[in-house]
């Protein structure tokens, strides 16, 4: 009896969970608040300059601007931002192994930030949560923003149908991204059988239930 409980015990606290993560620039923007990083590449990346966002690509390939974001996200993974924080709060909420998945555009600027957040995730900084993966989902390059969204869709819902149909428990965080994205991204993990999971700005972490 005593060794089937301790069974049973370690598969419950081992199951392992997927949680799909929505990455924006959020990162980025409280590191230049903050005062953690001064660049003016970053200020007009984020601004949405073209030629600077593309200079992030130099810049972020470990320099100080990578090592100092990286700094701001691993020393303060609650506050930095939605994205670690939500997984923060989601940590808390759900036991298991996260397998975590980051989606991100096809700009230097949220790329630079799923690099980040990765690298910090695989310090430890999280206990029983592993990155299993990265994906560029092309939006705002080509031109075709129309396209870019189909694109989205399509990636995102393999992914979380994938997991769904694996048997694993499935979240999607939405908290980061441009709206647009958070909100393509809810439907499909509704639509799929996953539930989407924001932090209230100062607050709370909300899992949405699934649709019946």
């Amino acid at each position: 009896m005593g060794v089937l409980f301790i069974s049973l015990f370690c598969c419950f606290v081992f199951v392992s969970v997927y949680v799909g993560v929505v990455v924006g620039v959020s990162l980025l923007r409280n590191a230049v608040d903050r005062g953690v990083v001064r660049d003016a590449v970053v200020v007009r990346a984020l601004g949405g300059d073209v030629v600077a966002d593309r200079e992030l690509g130099r810049l972020g390939l470990g320099g100080s601007l990578s090592r100092s974001l990286l700094g701001f996200a691993c020393g303060d993974v609650e506050g930095c931002c939605a994205e670690l924080g939500s997984l923060v709060g989601l940590r808390r909420l759900v036991s298991g192994v996260f397998r975590v998945e980051l989606f991100y555009t096809d700009t230097k600027a949220s790329w630079l930030c799923a690099m980040t957040i990765a690298e910090c995730l695989n310090r430890g900084v999280l206990p029983n949560v592993e990155v299993v993966g990265s994906v560029q989902v092309p939006l705002f390059g080509g031109g075709d923003v129309e396209g870019g969204l189909v694109s989205f869709v399509n990636v995102v819902g393999r992914r979380l149908f994938s997991a769904v149909s694996g048997g694993l428990d499935a979240y999607m965080v939405v908290t980061g991204g441009a709206k647009v994205e958070a909100i393509f991204a809810s439907m499909v993990a509704w639509l799929v059988g996953a539930r989407p999971v924001y932090r209230v700005e100062g607050g709370p972490v909300i899992i949405l239930p699934k649709l019946p």
